[in-house]
């Protein structure tokens, strides 16, 4: 493939070189060059490549991109740099591009649905390829959890990976023969074009709150937040979204594709209506069922004569049960059934799916007993934290401990909240760190007990993680339910620049393992 083929569908300004090279492959990592190499310069947080170019060159890479303001500045370089050199507007977009030219844009050899919102995107995307497998359908997933390709499973480290990684996923589909690919669409992801260049089918927005993900490191104010969202409504050919938000004008501002809105609020004008919630148990398990009214007709569409005979008598209406427990699952729920009927999935598929919905890390009972119950969960703010732990008493655990911290370097309203909230709603709260970051967790304790302080909820402070997990399973009370908030399935816990190999999951199956040989 030559530097033009891949730069197909970008603007570019050659400023030296030709483009009539062929390319032995791409490069982002200034110690990773190879012979013939396209390499694209990425400004970091930490170290821009723009300052290597040379170097880069000299390595032997056959062409490299770089930013036009940084090009403008520095035209006596380049015409010191040893190979062709190529200037973008913002080389992230352009990262997005050459790999996907490279990987023979996969995205557009599969049906793409893009999930986005502050809360619940996991647990839709999870749903949605749930019910895409119910119906027999290949399809790959690519969420916070990790990437999904039948029983192939790998992790990111990220919601949503970096450009390369996700076409190379996305290819990687398109090998194993998926028909359909699910995208949990972070905002940040879609701040730093990781989803460019991905040709999406559907797109869903669930909701957005104020004070989410606003901080120096994630977004610098609502109205960023908000345009980072709506990059993938503007980019769907269709759009599901919940026609309730707030902020639903704000998110269709500048959409071209067709809508589809759905929420409970009749007077918005809706193309899907939710009604009749009530929360329930099948058995000892917990669960919520609602129904959703189809304004559209794309369920009878969908279903067997047989099926649609047996329907309500009240209209094109499905009554569905989720097989887990919290009010605030049905949101995600309709959104998940609403883009598998939009996608031709019978209903059947859909409720078999929603029944059996299990997510890594989200509402995750890895172990249940009547003596003792442990929960893991991404709960990271108050009202995830406060959705989560009412939906927790559904159980009817004699107690509720939490186990949480709070993420160092982001939003800090979200300390105080967390810990007003598991004060308020969880028999005994056990403080401990979450991802550090670069900040102490005395800074971060200290802004979680001036919201802790407001209750007069029971509480201990365990700094070291690990610690905190196994005193609160190991010296449990019979009746305990426990549940360990905030990192949920990632696989590791960051502190000052260092990933340290961490699995709330399989650590706290560890512990009942103990818990149980006491016994």
């Amino acid at each position: 493939m030559t530097i033009l083929q891949l730069l197909d569908g970008i603007e570019y300004k050659l400023q030296k070189g030709s483009l009539d090279i062929e390319v032995t492959g791409l490069c982002f990592d200034n110690r990773k060059v190879r012979k013939g190499n396209l390499f694209v310069c990425i400004k970091g947080t930490y170290f821009d490549t723009h300052d290597v170019v040379c170097d880069i060159a000299g390595d032997g890479a056959s062409a490299v991109v770089v930013d036009t303001l940084w090009a403008d500045e520095h035209k006596e370089l380049i015409d010191t740099v040893s190979c062709t050199v190529i200037s973008v507007k913002d080389t992230r977009a352009a990262k997005a591009g050459v790999s996907a030219a490279w990987n023979g844009h996969p995205s557009e050899k599969m049906t793409v649905i893009g999930i986005t919102g502050s809360k619940g995107k996991t647990t839709t995307s999870h749903m949605i390829w749930s019910m895409l497998g119910a119906a027999g359908l290949k399809a790959g997933l690519v969420s916070t959890t990790g990437g999904y390709i039948g029983e192939h499973h790998i992790q990111f480290g990220t919601s949503t990976p970096d450009s390369d990684r996700m076409q190379e996923f996305l290819a990687r589909m398109v090998d194993e023969g998926c028909e359909y690919a699910v995208i949990e669409c972070s905002s940040q992801g879609l701040k730093l074009h990781r989803t460019d260049f991905i040709d999406f089918d559907y797109g869903i927005f669930l909701n957005i709150e104020k004070g989410d993900h606003i901080s120096p490191t994630e977004h610098k104010d609502f109205d960023e937040y908000l345009y980072c969202k709506r990059k993938l409504l503007r980019s769907s050919r269709t759009c599901i979204v919940n026609g309730d938000d707030g902020h639903i004008e704000d998110m269709l501002d500048g959409v071209t594709g067709k809508v589809i809105k759905y929420g409970e609020n009749v007077d918005n004008c809706l193309d899907y209506i939710i009604s009749n919630v009530k929360e329930s148990n099948i058995g000892s398990r917990p669960c919520v069922s609602f129904r959703l009214t189809d304004q559209r007709n794309t369920f009878a569409q969908n279903n067997s004569t047989e099926e649609t005979n047996e329907r309500s008598k009240e209209g094109n209406t499905e009554q569905y049960t989720i097989g887990l427990p919290g009010l605030f699952n049905v949101g995600n729920a309709a959104a998940a059934c609403i883009a598998a009927a939009e996608c031709g999935i019978p209903e059947k598929a859909s409720k078999e799916a929603l029944m059996d919905i299990k997510v890594p890390g989200r509402l995750d009972m890895v172990y249940q007993s009547d003596e003792l119950s442990v929960c893991v969960d991404y709960a990271h703010n108050g009202l995830s934290t406060r959705n989560l732990l009412r939906a927790l008493r559904s159980y009817r655990p004699k107690r509720i401990v939490c186990v949480f911290g709070c993420g160092g370097d982001r939003d800090k309203d979200r300390r105080p909240e967390m810990g007003e909230a598991s004060g308020n709603l969880a028999d005994l709260s056990i403080i401990t760190t979450e991802h550090n970051r670069f900040e102490e967790f005395q800074d971060i304790l200290k802004d979680i007990m001036a919201g802790m302080k407001k209750t007069s909820g029971k509480y201990e402070i365990i700094e070291d993680r690990k610690e905190a997990i196994r005193h609160a399973i190991i010296d449990s009370e019979p009746g305990d339910l426990i549940t360990i908030l905030g990192i949920g399935n990632d696989g590791f816990q960051h502190d000052h620049g260092k990933n340290i190999p961490h699995d709330d999951i399989s650590f706290s199956k560890q512990c009942v393992e103990e818990w149980l040989a006491e016994k």
